[in-house]
């Protein structure tokens, strides 16, 4: 007997990016591998109660002082994933626009969820930006005159090229989607990995606007997955009627309310940019090597002489791994890499410099 899946699961594409190959650098998957001031991870001393079904009262608010947001504006969630989830599963969507290179779960939710709806996807510039006055002429030209629901995703910095809109460009398109009744989300998962000025969470009062993000990339506890999704107290009050039984575990709400308040997330910062500044201001290297400096903790980089595949698999061989994006129209064809450890950059210097 077949079990009698739903037609649109067929559709879904899922590929197994599970590398575990042990005495690899994982450069790819933009991990914090940086210390903790204030936090001892060999002297964790676990309670009963961290097994137990957790209490988030406490962890609620300890994320909602961190923000300066009141605590009926936050669902806590198993990674932003499961924020964006939330988001597809609990809404209609008739257009779905999305960056041409994206995080992949928009794409597996959107046909778990918006059989119906159309995807559209939108491109980045030459500079890795985004030209808002395009996007929104090509919204106008493919929504039926902004009569159909839709969604616009940004991601602010991408998780692709790394960089982050700019205030009066989110300005524009936060006025654009509250005229035409487009929800907006805004996933900030690497916002907190560089200093900022304004994050999308500053305009929450507005009724069309989501934000999401992780603890993974700034905090350092991806495995444990916590996220959050950030909306007005009326949309957060019903996207609570599809959350899990409990939100995350007892361990992870533990850890997290230690992890936000934790100084080194400065000094994390601080060995970013000089990780950055080690790759770009390496006069060797540039004579083999394209950079594209983000606002995020990874860095784009290319080699002048050989395809991104080619440059992935070198470094493969000596036991690294980096992300090897899809090229795309405007921007091109790029590999990346993770920042915030000094040993593991040099490693990386040593082998670029090697090919």
């Amino acid at each position: 007997m077949q079990l009698p899946f739903r037609k649109h699961i067929k559709s879904i594409d899922r590929f197994d990016d599970s590398f575990q190959q042990e005495g690899f650098l994982r450069l790819h998957k933009r991990e914090r591998n940086f210390p903790y001031s204030d936090i001892d991870l060999n002297s964790l001393h676990l309670r009963q109660s961290d097994f137990n079904y957790p209490n988030l009262s406490d962890c609620y608010r300890s994320v909602s002082d961190k923000y300066d947001l009141d605590p009926s504006a936050i669902l806590l969630c198993s990674g932003c994933d499961i924020s964006l989830r939330t988001v597809y599963e609990s809404l209609i969507f008739e257009n779905i626009y999305l960056p041409n290179s994206c995080y992949a779960m928009n794409h597996v939710y959107s046909k778990m969820y918006q059989q119906n709806s159309i995807n559209y996807l939108y491109e980045y510039n030459q500079k890795g930006g985004l030209n808002i006055k395009d996007i929104i002429s090509y919204i106008t030209a493919t929504s039926d005159n902004l009569r159909r629901k839709s969604l616009l995703l940004l991601e602010s910095p991408s998780g692709f090229t790394g960089i982050k809109i700019d205030l009066e460009s989110f300005h524009i398109l936060l006025k654009f989607c509250q005229s035409n009744n487009i929800t907006l989300v805004v996933d900030e998962t690497y916002l907190e990995t560089r200093d900022y000025k304004w994050s999308a969470r500053d305009f929450i009062d507005n009724k069309n606007l989501i934000v999401v993000t992780s603890f993974s990339k700034s905090y350092g506890i991806a495995g444990l997955r916590a996220g959050l999704l950030i909306s007005s107290s009326e949309n957060i009050e019903f996207f609570r009627k599809v959350k899990p039984m409990h939100e995350i575990s007892s361990f992870t709400s533990s850890i997290l309310s230690r992890v936000i308040l934790d100084p080194s997330l400065s000094s994390f910062k601080d060995q970013i940019l000089f990780d950055q500044n080690l790759l770009t201001r390496n006069s060797k290297l540039l004579e083999k090597y394209d950079f594209h400096i983000t606002d995020s903790n990874f860095i784009l980089f290319r080699h002048l002489n050989k395809t991104c595949s080619d440059l992935s698999q070198i470094l493969l061989s000596h036991k690294i791994k980096i992300k090897q994006h899809l090229p795309v129209k405007y921007f091109g064809e790029w590999c990346s890499a993770s920042l915030g450890n000094h040993e593991h950059t040099s490693l990386l210097i040593e082998s670029l410099l090697s090919v």
